[in-house]
């Protein structure tokens, strides 16, 4: 008995797609990143913005910021921003900021008075400086 296999043709190797990426698309892509990259650099630049209810709030509630507390508020939003976060609460000597962190907004603004038994809702992150 003869325990042999014929193929009648010869094996070819299997025609695997070209993994390449044609250099359009690499361009194209590395346009994208340039741009988004820009739109992040800028939100960076940005400085910080007060809604007309956290205005309204610091005057009414005597809260004021030093050149130094809005370095380290900036600094804050900025370090959110780099984890991701979108909503934040702020806690900076004993007053609380609800902060929009895409758009480098604080929302409202709350003394220790204020935050007295108080729940903070639809904030993703908490920074305590």
């Amino acid at each position: 008995m003869d325990n042999k296999i014929w193929f009648h043709q010869p094996i070819q190797p299997v025609n695997r797609p070209n993994p390449q990426i044609p250099a359009k698309k690499v361009q194209q892509s590395t346009g994208q990143f340039k741009e988004l990259f820009q739109k992040t650099l800028e939100n960076v630049q940005q400085p910080i913005k007060f809604s007309t209810h956290a205005i309204k709030r610091m005057q009414e509630r005597g809260i004021h910021l030093t050149e130094s507390e809005m370095t380290k508020l900036e600094s804050a939003i900025n370090n959110a921003a780099t984890k991701g976060s979108r909503d934040a609460l702020v806690l900076l000597n004993q007053v609380a900021y609800v902060v929009s962190v895409n758009n480098k907004t604080i929302v409202t603004a709350m003394d220790e008075k204020a935050t007295k038994e108080n729940v903070f809702t639809n904030i993703d992150s908490a920074i305590i400086l």
